[in-house]
C-alpha cells in the first residue's frame, strides 16, 4: 500500500524520501478504509501531512487522483481476468457466460489502453483546467503490479481461512472477493461493513453462513 504513494509521489516529480511517504500512505489507508468514503477522508489526511512538507494543493490532488487510478487498474485487470478464465462469473452475477466473458474482456481492455497509452503518448492529458502528465511506462507497469500484488495477497489471505469451507478454487474466490470488494466501496459504508459479508456468503452459498462468516470476521480481525 505505501507504494501506491511512492509512485504517485515520484509521477509528481517530488522529491521525498520513501520514510515519508509510507507514513502518510499507511495513515490516509488506514483512515480512509475504515472510515468510508475513502477519496475524500484518505485525501483529507494527505492533504494535511503533504502540504507539511511543501507539496502544492495541485500535486496533493493528482497524488489522490493517482492512488484511486492505480486502485482501480488493479481492480480492473484482476477482476477482468478472474471473470474471463474462471467459471465464477456465470454464477456471481447471474448472465449467460458468453456475456461474462464479454464482460471479462472489455474490463481488461482498459488497463491495456492505458499501458498503450503510456508508451504512445508523451503529451499531457488536459481535463478542463488541469493539465496531468501521461505516466512513464515504467510507472505505469508499476501501478499494475503494485494494486494487483496489493488485492492478490489481501483475497488470499481470506481464502486461506475459508478455503476447506469455500469449496472453489483460488481464481474463482479472487472473482468472489473483488465484486465484493468493489461493492463495499462503492457503498461507502466504513470498511464495507455488512455488504462486504453478504457478498461472499451469498456467492459461497454452498459452504455454510457461520463457520464461513467467523472466517471473515477472522481476516478483519
Amino acid at each position: 500500500l505505501t507504494g501506491y504513494d511512492a509512485a504517485a509521489v515520484r509521477y509528481t516529480q517530488r522529491q521525498i524520501p520513501y520514510r515519508q511517504t509510507a507514513v502518510i500512505s499507511f495513515i490516509a489507508f488506514a483512515v480512509g478504509m475504515n472510515v468510508g468514503f475513502s477519496a475524500l477522508s484518505g485525501g483529507a489526511i494527505r492533504y494535511r501531512l503533504y502540504s507539511a512538507l511543501g507539496v502544492t494543493a495541485s500535486d496533493i490532488a493528482k497524488i489522490v487522483l493517482f492512488a484511486t487510478v492505480t486502485f482501480t487498474l488493479g481492480s480492473l485487470s484482476l477482476i477482468g481476468g478472474a471473470l474471463l478464465f474462471s467459471s465464477a462469473g456465470h454464477a456471481i452475477l447471474r448472465l449467460p457466460e458468453e456475456v461474462v466473458r464479454a464482460i471479462g474482456l472489455a474490463l481488461l481492455i482498459v488497463p491495456v489502453l492505458y499501458l498503450t497509452a503510456s508508451i504512445s503518448r508523451r503529451a499531457e492529458l488536459r481535463i478542463g483546467f488541469w493539465e496531468l502528465p501521461v505516466p512513464e511506462p515504467r510507472i505505469a507497469g508499476a501501478q499494475l503490479l503494485l494494486a494487483s500484488s496489493d488485492l492478490l495477497c489481501a483475497s488470499a489471505v481470506l481464502y486461506v481461512l475459508i478455503s476447506p469451507a469455500a469449496g472453489v478454487d483460488y481464481l474463482t474466490f479472487l472473482a468472489i472477493y473483488l465484486v465484493a470488494m468493489v461493492a463495499g466501496l462503492l457503498s461507502s459504508v466504513p470498511g464495507g461493513i455488512g455488504v462486504f459479508e453478504a457478498v461472499i456468503i451469498a456467492s459461497l452459498h454452498q459452504a455454510e453462513s457461520a463457520p464461513l462468516l467467523g472466517s471473515i470476521i477472522l481476516y478483519r480481525a
